[in-house]
C-alpha cells in the first residue's frame, strides 16, 4: 500500500496512530479528587426499578436505554460530589461495547473498552443523555478501539515496569459501567422461579464498578466500590 499509494497510506497510518493515542492515552477527564483513592475495603450497593421508567426517559430525550443509564449514573455522581462540597464537571468512565462484525465467529465475546467523559455538572437530564450519546458514538467509532485484541497475547511477555505503567493508566479511570440485557421473562432454576438478580462486578483498578442488568421488565443495579 505504501508503494502504490504513499500519501493515502501515510494518512491512514497517522489517523490510526492518533486514534490509538486517544484509546490508550490519558483519561478523557481528570481524576476526581473524591474517587482517586484505592484500597482493600469493598462495599456493594444494590437497587432496582421498572425497565419502563428508563425506556420512557430515553425515548423522550431521543436516546437509548444505555444513554439514559449512564446519564443516571452521572446524576448520582453529581449529587455525591455536591454533598461532599467538591465541584467536578466531568468524570472519566470506561464502558464495554460490542465490536462484533458480520464475519466474526458466533462463539465467544467481541468486546472492547470505550472511554468517555461523563458530564456530571450538567443538571438537565435530557441534555446530559444527548451529550453522552454523542460521546459514546465518537468512542465506538474509534478505529483503534479493538486494539487490545491485537496486543493482548503479547501482554503476558511484557516486563514488569511496562505492566505497572499500564496498570496506572487503568487506575486513572474513575468509573466502569456496564449494561447487560437479560431475558424478557423470569427464568427458572431447578424448577424454581428466579425472582431477582443483583449484579456484582469486579474492580479492575477503578474506584467503582456499576452494572445494570435488565430482566423480566425490571432493572437491577449493583454498585461495587
Amino acid at each position: 500500500d505504501l508503494v502504490r499509494e504513499p500519501a493515502g497510506s501515510l494518512d491512514r497510518f497517522k489517523a490510526q496512530l492518533q486514534s490509538t493515542q486517544r484509546v490508550l492515552g490519558d483519561p478523557p477527564a481528570a481524576p476526581s479528587p473524591l474517587l482517586r483513592r484505592r484500597g482493600l475495603n469493598r462495599r456493594l450497593f444494590a437497587t432496582e426499578f421498572p425497565l419502563a421508567l428508563i425506556k420512557t426517559s430515553a425515548r423522550l430525550a431521543g436516546c437509548s436505554v444505555n444513554d439514559a443509564y449512564l446519564a443516571g449514573v452521572g446524576a448520582g455522581l453529581r449529587l455525591y460530589h455536591e454533598a461532599k462540597g467538591v465541584a467536578v464537571d466531568e468524570v472519566s468512565m470506561a464502558i464495554p461495547v460490542n465490536v462484533r462484525k458480520d464475519g466474526d465467529p458466533a462463539a465467544g465475546n467481541r468486546f472492547a473498552g470505550a472511554r468517555i467523559a461523563v458530564p456530571i455538572a450538567e443538571t438537565d437530564p435530557a441534555l446530559r443523555m444527548q451529550v453522552i450519546r454523542q460521546r459514546m458514538r465518537s468512542a465506538v467509532d474509534e478505529p483503534a478501539l479493538p486494539i487490545m485484541d491485537l496486543i493482548g497475547p503479547f501482554m503476558a511477555r511484557l516486563p514488569t515496569p511496562a505492566l505497572e505503567f499500564m496498570a496506572r493508566s487503568v487506575s486513572s479511570i474513575d468509573i466502569q459501567a456496564s449494561n447487560v440485557p437479560g431475558l424478557p421473562d423470569a427464568p427458572y432454576f431447578a424448577g424454581s422461579k428466579v425472582l431477582k438478580f443483583y449484579p456484582f462486578g469486579p474492580l479492575p483498578g477503578v474506584a467503582m464498578m456499576i452494572i445494570l442488568y435488565s430482566q423480566a421488565r425490571q432493572c437491577y443495579v449493583g454498585v461495587h466500590y
